[in-house]
Order: structure tokens, then sequence, then C-alpha cells
């Protein structure tokens, strides 16, 4: 029984020492935000008021093909890598939506925070193929984050107004991490995301 209770000890400190550690490297509207601590209320829904508001539109069907993704960045290791290089902890990966703690990289997919479909419907249709390989490769915002393939594919391309991270502690992070991308890529919001966002804001 003690044994039992010990190795669970260690499990929980495993955990929390990749937590910590994936914190350290994640972007900052995410390293931030934990455990529904983080960017103030009031400074979050400020800058979701920011936010122009538009209806999503775009002149021509998206296709993912339009946004050129997982460039090399350095010898043998393209922008896929660099995201789980940069999360990566001794424990493994921690997916910040749902709170799982991954040991092997192949449980996870790459997840473009703002999704590269709603972002041509939010003003990227407009911009040259280069900005737009700019956008799919970001490692300097909040654009890009390793997650469990499971909770990558379930929010697909959907916005706040439809999908939320699974693990309420991470709205917040998520709505700063969203604001962020969509305020530093000049991209629009619909009403009903702005509406869930705030909503998300009350997690801060």
């Amino acid at each position: 029984m003690l044994d039992r209770a010990v190795d669970a000890l260690l499990d929980a400190l495993l955990v929390a020492v990749a937590v910590l550690a994936a914190l350290a490297l994640a972007p900052e509207p995410v390293r931030r935000s934990v455990g529904g601590a983080g960017p103030d209320r009031t400074e979050l829904d400020a800058a979701i008021d920011r936010l122009a508001v538009a209806e999503p539109r775009a002149a021509t069907a998206y296709e993912r093909t339009q946004f050129p993704h997982w460039v090399e960045i350095t010898m043998g290791c393209d922008t896929r890598c660099t995201v789980l290089d940069r999360q990566r902890s001794p424990a493994g990966w921690l997916s910040a939506y749902d709170g799982y703690v991954a040991t092997r990289a192949g449980e996870l997919e790459i997840d473009h925070v703002v999704p590269l479909a709603e972002a041509w419907v939010s003003g990227a249709s407009t911009w040259t193929l280069a900005r737009r390989r700019a956008f799919a490769n970001d490692l300097r915002g909040a654009e890009l984050l390793a997650v469990s393939s499971w909770s990558n594919r379930a929010k697909g391309a959907a916005d706040p107004a439809t999908w939320r991270p699974p693990d309420p502690r991470w709205w917040c992070a998520y709505a700063d991490a969203w604001v962020s991308v969509k305020v530093r890529w000049t991209l629009t919001a619909d009403p009903a995301e702005v509406d869930a966002l705030h909503d998300m804001a009350e997690r801060c």
C-alpha cells in the first residue's frame, strides 16, 4: 500500500515538473496563464474590445495549400520539430488544452491556435503567399502549440464560439493566445467569437 502511494506521489511530481517545464517554453500568453490564473481580466477584455469586428468573408474558397507550413528552421528541423523541442520537458510534453502529458511525440499535433481556415476568412485571403507562409510558421507569437492529437482534431477549424479547450482552466490562456494572434496579424473577429472570448476571459 505504501509503495503504491509513493509511486502515485512520484507520478504526480513528474506531471508537475512536465507542466512547469512546458509552460516555461510555451508562448507568452499560455506561459502566464495556468489553473485559472493569468492575464488580468480587465486587460484581456479591453484587448478583445479592440479587435476589428466583421463577419467572416473571403473572395475565394480556403485551401490548406494556400498556407505553406512546416518550413525548415534549422538543418534537419522544421517548424513542427522546433515547436516540439521548445515544449519538451524531461517528463514529456504538456497538452495545454486538456492537461494530458504525452511521453511520445507521435501523440501530439501542432495546433494553429487561430486555424488557417479561420485566418483565411478573417483577412488572410487578401495576403500574399509569403505572408501566409510566415503566419503558418510563426514561432514568435502564440500561434503554434503542441497539443494532444485528439484535442487538435476535435477543435478542427472552429473558433471560440463553437470550440473551447476541454479543460476550463485553460480558457483564459486560450482566449489570451487567440486575441494575441489576431492582433499580431491584424485579423478580424465576428460578433459571436467576441462574445465567446469575453466569456472565457471570466476565467482569468
